[in-house]
């Protein structure tokens, strides 16, 4: 399977207690209620879905993006619950080798490892699947757990980018430190 192959029919992906997947409309409550937490949206560059009904339009805008090859936004289902407890997206497709990645938490499940878990079926994907060879993410410096994260996965701090974040919704730009992990780490 190739790049282009991955985007003919949504990729789901499954581990031990998550199923990652394409979200519809009936997940929308679930999404807008990942960000109604201040500390899910902190370090994001937007403040998240402001109603249901945005979550309904975002939502639809994911699926639109996958059909246009554009990016790929995963839904991480909870297996026991069925909730949608957070988000995986690659998108910033470059030759077809380089993606960025992003990904948020409902704040009830950090800490307990579905994070790690998930990124990591993702980052096989990315390799083995998409063909992919680096992964790249921009992280504020500020962002402790994440950046722990990323580092355990084994990815490369490459430096800090100053004010290269843009928020969108509060309209200030910030400093983002930028991570890589290629196919060969």
């Amino acid at each position: 399977m190739g790049f282009r192959d991955v985007f003919v029919e949504f990729p789901e992906l499954e581990t031990t207690r998550l199923r990652l997947r394409r979200m519809d409309y009936d997940d929308a409550d679930d999404f807008y209620e990942i960000y109604s937490s201040n500390d899910v949206t902190k370090y994001l560059d937007w403040n998240g879905p402001r109603s249901e009904e945005m979550a309904e339009m975002l939502i639809e805008y994911f699926n639109n993006e996958f059909e246009d090859m554009s990016a790929i936004r995963w839904g991480i289902e909870e297996k026991d619950s069925k909730m949608i407890i957070g988000t995986i997206v690659l998108h910033g497709f470059i030759k077809e080798g380089i993606a960025d990645m992003g990904y948020d938490l409902h704040r009830k499940y950090w800490g307990k490892g579905y994070m790690t878990e998930a990124l990591k079926s993702v980052l096989d994907f990315c390799f083995n699947e998409m063909n992919l060879h680096r992964i790249q993410c921009q992280i504020s410096p500020d962002n402790k757990p994440s950046l722990a994260l990323v580092n355990k996965l084994g990815f490369k701090e490459e430096g800090l980018l100053r004010k290269r974040g843009y928020h969108e919704d509060d309209k200030y730009f910030y400093d983002i430190k930028q991570f890589s992990l290629l196919d060969t780490d």
